[in-house]
């Protein structure tokens, strides 16, 4: 796959920006003044395979607006993301650093960390409107991603009033709320508006006429919200004349698997079918075109942040892309910690220099994309040379990015773990913070693991809708294929304990308390098992155990208030209730064993 443009009438930086240059390997952006008041529309399509689209090659494809926006714009063929996942890919996008900057690895259990600034920061000072509409749970203002945003609209309530913790709004919901805000917000002061489609995520279920136009439906999800674009941009031409129409530009945070190396979604693996993203940028004005030379090298998500605004980097920060000698490209750092997080696997990283790529984990793999890039000829055994220039390159740049930092703990909640649970993000509730400085040696390797997969995601899918029977079989071959999960013991503990055969449930607690002792959810699940058999003394002491790792976890500090109510310790339940009420007073569970304590409760 080569670097692809079309030249247009066409800048890639506007007013208040001084000429820049930006690197991309060996290419040279070279920018001009252009005028300051034209606003900007940022658009991230979550999940977005780019082989997937017209304009990209898919001879099947319903994207007529992006293919029009491809035609009399700029289309870049060779861009990457650094991180698989939704949080920590936008989080690169938006500050315009790499994951082992920033440190959100995952979408669960991170947030932004304060310090960073983020695009719509830049925008706010000089003198931009900012707004974001989001259309996925994963970016609620919660994980920190607000920072900079006039209007941050995450209301995922669909038009009929559910309340849906199935965690998305329809793309052309989206585009109504973002119409609405710019018919709020005339005159002349520019704005920047992003908006998140998460239409094309999973569960892949496109409304209407949509579901019917291909063989699966992911491809209908894109074709809506290719609809749902060319309705957001006629708007765009009807009210803005072209002298003053926005600048758009349309990405994606990462791509879908759709079976590819045995993935059927994204997060786990390091191939390209999900770190390959489209980038198309579209504006009209008196800009002339940049000049570009062609390179075979990526751009990287986090340097699309520079294409969007000025992004000053100092030595410091340019030396953590060391050069090779004889080799001119930059080396791109990715990885995915969610094997670990979610399944106790290894977690793998990788780089890419030029044609170049390597997969770094308990199994090295190298890929020359140029003539591989669907990535089925794994070179590493017959070229040891290029395996040790390119394995020296990700031990420089790896360093502490391979650490799983520190978390910035989120409210663990029962909403946040049941949205992110149906979304399949659910992770490890870690409570102190605190992670070792590396992952355990000799966990099992992704990619080998992987063939489990099937089975672990139908056995949980069906503990998830209370189909505990069917679950059983999926789940129970899951543990044979895959011992050392402790996310497997624990939805067998809970397919025992929902048959009342709670010995069983606490024997399988148990085991994936050992496999994964930092993990409140299975020591809140072991205290239950163990309060049904009567073991209350050991069942107070996992659900202590559970309030002290995640001191936001409730459901473990209502099942310790209800233990104490029920052992004749009545202050201590109701101090615990109220609690947890104050923590989240809209919790009905909690409210209504409060009510039968009340009188307890004075």
């Amino acid at each position: 796959m080569r670097f692809l443009f079309r030249f247009r009438s066409l800048s890639v930086q506007w007013g208040l920006l001084a000429a820049i240059m930006l690197h991309i390997g060996r290419t040279q952006v070279s920018a001009v003044s252009c005028p300051t008041d034209h606003s900007t529309i940022l658009i991230t399509i979550d999940t977005l395979r780019v082989d997937h689209i017209g304009t990209y090659g898919f001879p099947i494809a319903r994207t007529p607006c992006l293919d029009l926006l491809s035609k009399s714009g700029w289309t870049w063929t060779e861009v990457m993301t650094d991180v698989p996942l939704t949080l920590p890919a936008h989080c690169s996008l938006l500050t315009g650093l790499p994951v082992s900057r920033h440190g959100v690895r995952t979408n669960l259990g991170y947030t932004l960390a304060p310090e960073y600034e983020t695009l719509a920061t830049r925008f706010r000072q000089a003198g931009f409107r900012t707004a974001a509409f989001i259309g996925g749970y994963p970016l609620l203002a919660r994980f920190g991603l607000d920072r900079g945003f006039d209007t941050y609209d995450d209301h995922l309530t669909r038009s009929d009033g559910t309340n849906t913790l199935m965690l998305e709004r329809p793309a052309f919901e989206l585009v109504g709320a973002a119409q609405a805000w710019l018919e709020r917000n005339p005159g002349p002061q520019p704005w920047f508006i992003w908006l998140h489609f998460y239409d094309p995520h999973t569960p892949y279920d496109p409304p209407g006429t949509f579901a019917a136009m291909f063989e699966h439906k992911y491809d209908g999800e894109i074709a809506y919200t290719d609809a749902a674009l060319t309705k957001l941009f006629r708007y765009v031409r009807k009210y803005f004349p072209s002298e003053s129409r926005p600048r758009l530009i349309v990405t994606a945070d990462h791509g879908e698997a759709l079976g590819d190396h045995r993935e059927q979604t994204h997060g786990l693996l390091l191939y390209q079918a999900t770190l390959s993203i489209p980038l198309i940028i579209n504006w009209e004005g008196t800009c002339p075109p940049a000049l570009i030379m062609n390179t075979q090298n990526a751009l990287t998500i986090y340097q699309v942040h520079d294409l969007i605004f000025e992004t000053r980097k100092d030595k410091a920060e340019l030396a953590e892309y060391p050069l090779t000698e004889g080799h001119g490209d930059p080396p791109f750092y990715f990885e995915s910690c969610h094997a670990f997080e979610k399944y106790r696997w290894s977690p793998i990283s990788g780089i890419r220099q030029g044609q170049w790529k390597l997969h770094a984990g308990p199994r090295i793999e190298l890929y020359d994309l140029e003539h591989d890039p669907q990535e089925q000829h794994d070179l590493a055994v017959v070229n040891h040379d290029q395996v040790a220039v390119m394995t020296g390159l990700h031990a420089s740049l790896s360093g502490t990015s391979a650490t799983l930092q520190q978390k910035t703990i989120i409210e663990s909640d029962q909403e946040v773990l049941s949205a992110l649970e149906a979304l399949g993000y659910i992770v490890n509730t870690q409570s102190t913070g605190q992670h070792q400085d590396r992952p355990p040696i000799d966990l099992p390797d992704p990619k080998e693991r992987i063939i489990c997969l099937d089975d672990i995601e139908h056995g949980s899918e069906l503990v998830r809708q209370n189909k505990f029977s069917q679950a059983k079989a999926y789940l129970e071959k899951a543990r044979q294929c895959d011992p050392t999960n402790p996310d497997v013991r624990n939805d067998l503990g809970l397919v025992y304990q929902n048959a009342d055969n709670f010995r069983d449930a606490a024997r399988m607690f148990a085991q994936a308390v050992e496999l994964a002792p930092d993990n409140a959810r299975y020591h809140n699940n072991y205290g239950s098992a163990l309060k049904k058999v009567q073991d209350y003394e050991q069942a107070q002491l996992h659900f202590q155990r559970a309030c002290l790792l995640d001191p936001h976890f409730l459901p473990a500090k209502l099942n310790l208030a209800i233990l104490y109510y029920e052992t004749d310790r009545k202050e201590l339940a109701c101090h615990l209730i109220k609690t947890v009420l104050g923590i989240n007073p809209d919790w009905s569970e909690a409210r209504h064993i409060a009510t039968q304590m009340e009188c307890q409760c004075h």
